[in-house]
């Protein structure tokens, strides 16, 4: 009983993910946003989910240091981690069409994983502008012709 109280003091923290969606021009750049408020961080994660798939880890990182590890899928120089203070965001460049997914950041202490919100990115490809008209409405993709 006390031990599992002193655990969850230990393991309490904020996941914050400031936009619920983004859209994005293809091959531009984009960053992501992940606040975590703890005072210590066991690893860091970001996971990409597709819709109707599993979710993948794109990458993890040990607490407050600035090395991360790129996980199998993601490991090219499109995705970084940067880290500022509590602030944890993925920077995704030259973005595919194939990065249109929900992207969660979270930690992991001991047993207890916490994942922010979500934020869903749609790329939109260049080529369709004329024929296809996107709006994101709470987290509700909405395509049109």
């Amino acid at each position: 009983c006390c031990l599992d109280d002193f655990l969850g003091v230990i393991s309490a923290h904020t996941v914050s993910q400031s936009h619920p969606s983004v859209l994005v021009q293809l091959g531009d750049s984009v960053t992501l946003k992940c606040t975590i408020e703890q005072e210590q961080l066991s690893q860091l994660l970001w996971y990409k989910q597709v819709v109707g798939q599993a979710p993948r880890a794109i990458l993890s990182s040990s607490g407050y240091n600035s090395s991360f590890t790129l996980y199998k899928g993601f490991r090219d120089s499109r995705f970084v981690m940067q880290k500022n203070g509590t602030c944890f965001n993925l920077h995704i460049s030259k973005v595919e069409l194939s990065d249109t997914a929900t992207y969660y950041c979270g930690t992991i202490d001991f047993t207890d994983l916490q994942l922010g919100n979500g934020t869903l990115l749609f790329v939109k490809g260049k080529e369709r502008d004329a024929f296809l008209n996107v709006a994101i409405k709470e987290n509700i993709i909405i395509v049109s012709f």
